[in-house]
């Protein structure tokens, strides 16, 4: 079934590659609300939905956490802080090599993965953030 680009999946997409935090549907529905775009979070959903499907965007599952949305397409890791929750993108030559070793030792085709490294951000660090979010041992 080929999917209509709406205004409303028009204006989804812009605010996601507006928003370079790697935006939750929340963020995109608070962005689109100061802007007087009037989009519902069902709405926000459905079209976040639909271009995934399509390839336009990215989603990342984060444990505990609320999905993440990213418009860099390109093979990349992401990192978040256990601070102050920022997120960011974190490229590494081994991820494709790791995707192909993985297929090779199993044999499963189109394989691909998501990491999502948790750490502390350097301005949490500076501030002395950092004792209360190690992990316990």
């Amino acid at each position: 079934m080929i999917q209509r680009n709406t205004v409303q999946r028009r204006q989804v997409l812009e605010a996601v590659q507006q928003l370079y935090n790697h935006p939750t549907a929340e963020d995109i529905y608070e962005y689109l609300a100061e802007r007087q775009a009037g989009l519902g979070r069902a709405t926000i959903y459905r079209n976040l939905n639909v271009l995934c499907e399509q390839g336009l965007v990215h989603k990342i599952e984060v444990p505990d956490a609320p999905a993440r949305f990213d418009h860099t397409l390109c093979a990349h890791y992401h990192l978040q802080c256990r601070c102050c929750g920022s997120f960011g993108d974190v490229s590494l030559p081994e991820q494709n090599r790791l995707d192909r070793a993985v297929s090779k030792e199993t044999g499963y085709t189109a394989v691909t993965h998501d990491i999502v490294f948790s750490g502390i951000c350097p301005e949490c660090r500076a501030a002395g953030k950092d004792r209360s979010a190690e992990p316990k041992a």
